[in-house]
């Protein structure tokens, strides 16, 4: 294939790259609306599992935790890493902190404080809850 061919061609992808991430945006967001709107309508019908097209729907409670964000934690006078090596989360700290780790880690120090975070990891971590659709095949 001759270079310049092989650099159109390189371009068509990019453009190609550019229009899939775009649509997979605008397909995530029509998810994720209509997953809540879903989830909605069966809180409001009190559907608590529905089976349709070979799966079973049901709702489920998630909690998630995130780091708060470097201004607000600057606002605070207060380092992220400071705070977990405090709190004996110092393994968790890899150059980064991985969001689903660390997530995971502070639904479990929840678990073991009543369900709530202690008061120094509440200030640099977020909780957010949401309601999500699990989603399964059903066996025959």
């Amino acid at each position: 294939m001759e270079l310049k061919n092989m650099f159109e061609q390189y371009e068509e992808l990019l453009a190609r790259k550019d229009e899939l991430k775009d649509l997979t945006k605008a397909n995530n967001e029509a998810i994720d609306s209509l997953k809540e709107d879903i989830s909605n309508e069966m809180i409001d019908e009190e559907v608590t599992q529905i089976a349709v097209g070979g799966k079973s729907y049901s709702l489920v409670d998630k909690v998630r935790y995130a780091k708060l964000g470097d201004a607000k934690l600057a606002a605070k006078g207060i380092d992220f890493f400071d705070v977990l090596r405090s709190q004996g989360y110092g393994d968790l700290i890899k150059e980064t902190v991985n969001a689903n780790t660390l997530s995971s880690t502070m639904a479990a120090a929840a678990e073991g404080n009543g369900g709530e975070l202690p008061e120094e990891l509440s200030e640099i971590v977020s909780k957010f809850e949401y309601t999500d659709i699990n989603r399964r095949t059903v066996k025959k």
